[in-house]
């Protein structure tokens, strides 16, 4: 897959699992963490023992930390938009209303070949493409500009500004966070009747989520190579405001194909290749409340519905963990479970490391994993601060770690006291 396409676990969508409720939410709630007792009432009883961690869901706890009662505006479609909301996504002649939106060129053909699919999803469909004047390759993302029917199903009949705005999001994230080595670089727009047209860096070693199903778990060394992306990637989208809600394994790509040589760093180079669900927090937003991203990803605070950039963090310990042993810290088979019981499984358990190969993971591998996957977000590290876990500087010979600060991290100590992996099992 090449680059922003949508994928699913299970039968959920990646691109939103956003419930409706007859209530609208006003604000996130005043104190984080749900009780157990709504835990239970919420979900269905799963045999699943609780983690030791579960109980500072208890009221006035240090985890029930009060947050500010100020609800993020609701998103406007940009200027303009508007008045496509007069038309209906299910009538057939809203289409001719849509041929002219954007204001971007309409010389794709002229400028670009358009060869064979790299990556095809319920959102949109990447291609090769070649300059036609500088022969220079890339990847071509195209995407409707009518709703497409994974959408409508997510968000019932989607207002047309809204999608279009949020097309509109992409591109200006893309080139917000184009010059990160760590992202595609973005080459430009082009829009025709039916369709807008991202033009990008085209990345040659397919994505990682490809390399797992091939080859299975990544060694220690790999997979710190991945994470380092990941996170210098995260971090800078963050200094920017922006957060990403969808880091998995599908959304990187290596630059390069594993078997062109070159060093173990420059053979595990990512990139991120898709921005469909980022979001911008602002100086009168600083906190979001609609779930958005793969469901197995999800932190426990977006299912809860108030959360901010900590988040992707979550999601990036949920890919350090699949990396290094081809599996989800909470299901053998997340297939196996309902979508209730995975969130279940998200808020009240621990990751699993009961494997043999947990053993041969360094402790501050481990360590690293259990930074990401706090569930308290305000105690969860930043990508900054885990950049200098001391995990980095152990994998890495000493020009790729000579920037890296010398920062304490009582490791093993931490360890130590980590209570015993439980796996949950349901009924």
């Amino acid at each position: 897959m090449a680059a922003a396409v949508s994928h699913s676990v299970g039968s959920w969508s990646a691109a939103s699992s956003h419930q409706k409720s007859s209530r609208k939410r006003a604000a996130c709630p005043s104190s984080y963490p749900v009780t157990r007792a709504q835990l239970r009432g919420n979900v269905p009883r799963a045999r699943l023992r609780v983690s030791s961690t579960a109980g500072s869901y208890k009221a006035g706890g240090a985890f029930a930390a009060q947050l500010e009662d100020t609800p993020c505006e609701v998103p406007k479609p940009a200027k303009g938009f508007g008045k496509y909301d007069a038309f209906s996504v299910n009538d057939a002649a809203t289409p001719a209303q849509l041929t002219n939106v954007f204001d971007h060129s309409r010389e794709l053909d002229s400028k670009y070949e358009l060869g064979q699919v790299l990556g095809k999803g319920s959102f949109g469909v990447v291609r090769l493409g070649r300059s036609r004047t500088t022969k220079q390759l890339c990847a071509i993302k195209s995407l409707p500009k009518l709703p497409p029917m994974a959408s409508r199903q997510a968000d019932g009949e989607a207002s047309l500004s809204m999608y279009l705005t949020k097309l509109v999001d992409e591109v200006d994230t893309m080139v917000t966070l184009s010059s990160s080595p760590e992202s595609v670089h973005y080459f430009g727009s082009y829009e025709d009747d039916t369709h807008l047209h991202i033009v990008m860096e085209v990345c040659r070693g397919g994505t990682v989520q490809d390399r797992l199903k091939r080859d299975g778990a990544l060694s220690e060394q790999e997979t710190a190579a991945v994470m380092y992306s990941c996170l210098k990637f995260l971090e800078k989208s963050h200094d920017h405001g922006v957060v990403y809600r969808d880091i998995k394994p599908e959304n990187f790509m290596f630059v390069q194909n594993r078997n062109q040589g070159g060093s173990l760093w420059q053979r595990n180079q990512v990139k991120v290749v898709d921005f469909g669900q980022c979001t911008h927090l602002t100086s009168t937003c600083q906190e979001l409340q609609k779930r958005s991203g793969t469901p197995a990803y999800m932190a426990p605070e977006v299912i809860k519905q108030c959360y901010d950039a900590k988040a992707d963090i979550w999601c990036a310990g949920v890919m350090m963990y699949q990396l290094l042993s081809n599996r989800l810290p909470f299901w053998v088979n997340v297939h196996d479970h309902s979508l209730k019981e995975v969130w279940r499984a998200i808020l009240v358990a621990e990751p699993d490391m009961s494997d043999d190969l947990w053993s041969s993971v360094s402790d501050e591998g481990r360590d690293m994993i259990l930074n990401m996957l706090e569930k308290n977000p305000r105690k969860r590290q930043s990508a900054t601060q885990l950049l200098r876990h001391p995990w980095f500087r152990a994998q890495f010979s000493e020009d790729r770690t000579q920037a890296f600060e010398q920062q304490p991290n009582p490791v093993r100590r931490r360890l130590q006291n980590c209570p015993p992996a439980q796996v949950p099992a349901v009924a």
